[in-house]
């Protein structure tokens, strides 16, 4: 981690791709152009969750250096792994990959494709993650979502961009395959 000093208050940002969590990417990625010249600015303040009037205080030279090494260390974020991951951890609790979609819950179904069309994809990851990946022995019927979901954004970024990319595209075969079930099903009765 990497201490930023404004004044008197010190903030904390991460220095390598380890230290990335996924709310930290999801805040950086939603932040909109504008015309005001602070793009680079208003991605390192939601980044690093520091005031935008905070950092427009602060020496440029300084924040210039840290923006740069922000730059570097997202562009080392490359592509997710092809192998899926299985399990993982955050803090003290391991949660496991729903590795068969087949066996989701109706409810989980439901859930998923209701956040799916509801937020933008970066956003939806948490709530994914969430929906799919449980601890041993938990059911998703007791389950408080939005506390989960609290807790998946604070997996480490290259995780969440894993699970989520398994999750996409076996969903995406998933349907897939169900359509040409339908439709070879349909040419058989026909």
């Amino acid at each position: 981690m990497r201490d930023l000093t404004i004044g008197l208050k010190t903030y904390r940002h991460p220095s390598k791709l380890e230290e990335v969590t996924l709310d930290q990417w999801i805040k950086l990625r939603s932040v909109e152009p504008e015309e005001d010249g602070y793009d680079n600015l208003r991605g390192f303040s939601a980044f690093a969750d520091i005031p935008l009037e905070e950092l427009k205080k602060a020496p440029k030279k300084e924040v210039a250096h840290y923006i740069l090494e922000l730059t570097e260390l997202l562009a080392a974020t490359g592509e997710p792994d092809k192998e899926p991951l299985k399990k993982f951890k955050i803090g003290k609790y391991n949660y496991n990959v729903e590795q068969d979609l087949d066996g989701a819950s109706v409810g989980q179904y439901i859930d998923c494709t209701h956040y799916m069309k509801m937020l933008p994809e970066e956003e939806f990851y948490p709530y994914m993650m969430a929906i799919y990946c449980l601890r041993k022995d938990e059911s998703y019927e007791d389950l408080d979502l939005e506390a989960r979901v609290i807790e998946m954004r604070r997996a480490k970024v290259m995780v969440g961009l894993n699970v989520n990319a398994f999750f996409l595209n076996s969903s995406t075969d998933y349907l897939r395959d169900s359509q040409l079930f339908m439709e070879e099903s349909q040419t058989k009765t026909v």
